[in-house]
């Protein structure tokens, strides 16, 4: 269905660009070619049949709080966009964590240290769509629980339906920390009473 396959356009400098009838007309306004370069004036891309999606994933936000080293259930499901439920697809993921310490401004930032994979597996959708994946949250035991770090935690979710669509999803789960609570407050320098 229409062109597809890969494709490449090289640009050439023409022979007789001076005979070009918008370029004679123009010529003070217009110096193109008298400036172009034809150094990788190639490109090259690939055109591919569009194909709508048949399914979408969806993340369900958490409910509660919860603490360092505590077990956290995350569930989900795919549902076609029939409106059927998409039963025994593949689904894999993966849970990363990330570390965020507080700066001099009372805000907190990125650590800049790596991304931690804390789990990565397959499971399958039941026969309502639904799919279900846990994990611990795990700190990262490189700074200190006196730096009152958080860790956020994400999840990568990737289904595979039957027909061999594959659709990615990814989103924050939750952050946790050694606290639970951060609570900023400014007064002034001085207090009238």
């Amino acid at each position: 269905i229409g062109n597809t396959g890969h494709f490449t356009i090289s640009a050439e400098e023409p022979e007789d660009y001076e005979k070009d009838v918008i370029y004679d007309k123009i010529k003070d306004e217009h110096p193109f070619w008298d400036k172009v370069t034809f150094e990788n004036s190639h490109l090259s891309f690939r055109v591919e049949e569009y194909k709508r999606h048949k399914f979408e994933i969806n993340i369900n936000p958490l409910t509660e709080n919860y603490k360092i080293n505590q077990k956290i259930t995350v569930s989900g499901n795919v549902i076609s966009f029939a409106g059927s439920n998409l039963t025994d697809a593949k689904v894999s993921y993966a849970i990363t964590q990330q570390t965020y310490l507080n700066n001099s401004y009372g805000t907190y930032e990125w650590y800049g240290g790596k991304q931690q994979l804390i789990v990565q597996s397959e499971t399958k959708t039941d026969n309502k769509g639904i799919f279900i994946v846990d994990f611990t949250a795990k700190p990262d035991l490189l700074i200190p629980k006196e730096k009152l770090p958080i860790f956020s935690y994400r999840i990568r979710v990737t289904v595979t339906d039957i027909n061999g669509e594959t659709q990615t999803k990814e989103q924050l789960i939750t952050n946790v920390g050694y606290h639970a609570l951060k609570l900023k407050v400014e007064i002034p320098k001085t207090v009238e009473t």
